[in-house]
């Protein structure tokens, strides 16, 4: 689990559900109901979540590298792969 704040003090989480999956859900930090939430399957499963307030973007670490994320959540493209990173 790994939880970020962003810039509006909504809440994004990154969680683990059942069958191997995970998730990353946006919710309001004033009225405390879920924006969004997505949900990755074991090949893109995100093990750890990151925002960065002055660009307003997600990122994730997947086995696959550090990924960026658009506003819902989606995957669009990778940064550095594992090997990159020393993994």
């Amino acid at each position: 689990m790994d939880i970020e704040l962003d810039e509006e003090d909504n809440i994004l989480i990154l969680g683990y559900g059942s069958n191997l999956e995970a998730y990353i859900e946006k919710i309001s930090g004033k009225i405390q109901k879920s924006i969004w939430k997505r949900t990755y399957k074991q090949t893109d499963m995100p093990e750890s979540i990151y925002y960065n307030p002055k660009s307003k973007t997600l990122y994730c670490l997947t086995s696959q590298g550090i990924a960026w994320l658009n506003d819902e959540g989606s995957i669009k493209g990778n940064i550095a792969g594992r090997e990159q990173l020393g993994y």
